[in-house]
């Protein structure tokens, strides 16, 4: 019940004087309807599949661009895919891991092929494979052409960029929308906000309830409100 009570009140901000400078949070239709247009992944240049990848990651798992490019590597061994049809992924040296322990997360498959988190990544490994030699370590996303590399993090904030622009969403958005997009989709999607937060690696509850979930207001909220049977009517 405390639980509750910390996350209701870190949504309902009193006395604030001037804002707090969030990032705003995104329309993911818009990327689901993206890659839908897109069509199938054997269809896609490696650079539109690399680009999917790297963004249903970003929103699935609730990613900063340097969690997908940390310096210590983000590495094809830190993705496991499971035989319950679940896909855990392992994060290290990222900015929120100040005990060095890493996160341990998974990721459920999606109804649709088309946005199905394990089936992009899966094809994108599959295809890139051959770039990289058993000799070298194996990051997970690299460059297009050799000498083949990790990406850093720069570049990962390119191609979240460039999904937004294709998204048909302005520049008001950047690719650190992706996390606050990722959590506040989910706890409005019903997914309890203990497992959001453990999903996007929050140490911190009262962090991620005032910082990165967002309050939307919907139709019955606003009916509920105007129709109200108050007792001192």
């Amino acid at each position: 019940m405390q639980k509750i009570d910390t996350f209701v009140k870190a949504l309902i901000k009193a006395d604030t004087k001037r804002p707090a400078g969030r990032t705003k949070v995104m329309p993911t239709n818009n990327f689901v309807k993206l890659f839908k247009n897109w069509g199938a992944n054997e269809n896609l240049s490696l650079r539109r599949l690399r680009q999917k990848a790297v963004t249903l990651l970003a929103l699935t798992a609730m990613c900063r661009p340097s969690d997908l490019a940390p310096r210590v590597g983000f590495m094809r061994d830190q993705i496991h895919f499971n035989d319950d049809g679940s896909m855990t992924v392992l994060f290290y040296g990222i900015k929120n891991d100040t005990d060095k322990h890493g996160f341990e997360v998974r990721i459920g498959r999606s109804e649709c092929a088309l946005t199905d988190p394990l089936l992009w990544l899966k094809d994108y490994i599959r295809r890139t494979n051959q770039n990289i030699t058993e000799s070298q370590k194996q990051p997970v996303f690299i460059t297009l052409l050799p000498p083949f590399k990790a990406l850093s993090a720069q570049s990962v904030g390119t191609i979240l960029r460039q999904s937004i622009a294709d998204a048909g969403l302005d520049e008001s958005f950047i690719p650190r929308s992706f996390r606050p997009t990722g959590a506040t989709a989910a706890v409005v999607g019903g997914v309890e906000p203990h497992v959001a937060r453990s999903l996007g690696r929050w140490k911190s509850e009262e962090v991620f309830a005032s910082r990165y979930v967002y309050p939307l207001s919907t139709k019955s909220a606003t009916d509920s409100i105007l129709n109200a049977q108050l007792p001192f009517c």
